[in-house]
């Protein structure tokens, strides 16, 4: 696994923000925006509320993919391209 690291330094109460590009920027190389709770990627990827965890009880994702804190499923994006063959916001094809 290779962990990248981006440094972004912002003085506080300068009321300045990332830009679009930065925030894009962090979005893709931060690790963490690539785990979502099983009701979050449900949501984004418009699957109903229970699948994704209903997934997950099943072991339908790899070790790497999804794991258990508590009482809340995490899952990678990588593992929800793989079971659900797109990525995050794409609809599904229509037969």
């Amino acid at each position: 696994m290779i962990i990248y690291s981006v440094t972004i330094t912002i003085q506080r109460g300068s009321g300045v923000r990332p830009t679009q590009d930065q925030s894009w920027r962090l979005m893709q190389v931060n690790p963490l925006f690539h785990v979502f709770t099983s009701r979050e990627a449900a949501k984004k990827w418009g699957l109903s509320p229970n699948t994704v965890t209903q997934w997950c009880n099943r072991g339908k994702f790899q070790e790497d993919e999804a794991r258990k804190s508590e009482k809340v499923w995490l899952v990678t994006r990588a593992g929800m391209i793989r079971l659900t063959r797109r990525d995050e916001g794409t609809k599904k094809e229509e037969k």
